[in-house]
């Protein structure tokens, strides 16, 4: 059976399909690992509580996992679309470098700049500093990061986050989660040396240009995810998504790459391994 990868998703949201079945089935289907997003510092050890195993060390909850559940790496992260108050960031920052000081987290993310939904250039501003402040905490802490970048008509998030970057030199990797930007925006980030990681949008009719740059980028920046609960690939496409979905996206590729499934499936693997500083197997 193929091994997959679900390289960002969020497991413990409102919407959320039950953790239980989700993670059951999930392995089933061969999904060894899935990385948990983090939005909010605040739920990071609600999180780990829910999401550690039950052989860790972890504080007892009533939410175990599964006998038969995939690996689960828990991010850290400030959202960019948080609805943090400007005036609590320092303390934020603090709760947040604690569990990356004390490696209680895989990653930094998600983190970036959402222009899209939120159009104040004040806002903007604010999102940039949080961006900035949290890269550092990836720097100093040597932890990966999730990009959550999303440009509006007339302002390009990947641009402001490439010229952050830059001037930061990060040693982790990058990661361009759910990415939907344009060619130019792909090879800034590959220029960095981000993985572009596709998400079941790219399965869209009107995906068009996401499918173009899916099937060209170089394979070893290639990784796939769900954003489960959010957009569902064809031809789960208005349902609630979940990981085991990610095979459609994955075979989607496939076809776009035209290699076999299953040496694709290992190469994405091997990618997110690399993602996310674990051993391959």
């Amino acid at each position: 059976m193929p091994h997959y990868f679900d390289t960002h998703c969020h497991l413990t949201l409102p919407q959320s399909p039950p953790l239980a079945d989700h993670l059951t089935e999930a392995h089933a289907l061969g999904i060894d690992h899935i990385f948990d997003a983090g939005l909010i510092h605040s739920d990071i050890e609600k999180r780990l509580q829910l999401l550690s195993s039950p052989h860790s060390s972890s504080k007892p909850t009533t939410n175990t996992l599964p006998p038969t559940s995939p690996k689960i790496l828990i991010g850290g992260a400030i959202a960019p679309h948080s609805d943090l108050d400007p005036l609590k960031l320092d303390n934020a920052l603090a709760q947040l470098e604690f569990y990356a000081r004390t490696k209680k987290i895989a990653a930094i993310g998600e983190i970036g700049l959402e222009y899209f939904h939120i159009t104040d250039p004040a806002h903007h501003k604010f999102q940039k500093k949080l961006l900035h402040e949290q890269l550092l905490l990836a720097k100093k802490y040597h932890l990966p990061v999730a990009l959550h970048l999303r440009s509006s008509e007339t302002k390009s998030a990947f641009r402001d986050a490439y010229t952050l970057l830059k001037n930061i030199h990060l040693t982790t990797p990058i990661i361009s989660h759910c990415f939907t930007g344009n060619a130019a925006e792909a090879r800034l980030m590959l220029k960095l040396g981000a993985f572009l990681s596709f998400a079941g949008i790219v399965t869209f009719k009107k995906s068009t240009h996401l499918q173009i740059i899916a099937s060209q980028i170089p394979l070893e920046k290639m990784l796939i995810e769900t954003d489960a609960p959010y957009l569902a690939p064809v031809p789960m496409r208005g349902k609630q998504n979940r990981t085991a979905y990610l095979l459609h996206t994955q075979k989607f590729i496939a076809q776009l790459r035209k290699m076999p499934a299953h040496t694709l499936a290992a190469e994405l693997v091997k990618n997110a391994c690399t993602a996310y500083v674990l051993p391959s197997s």
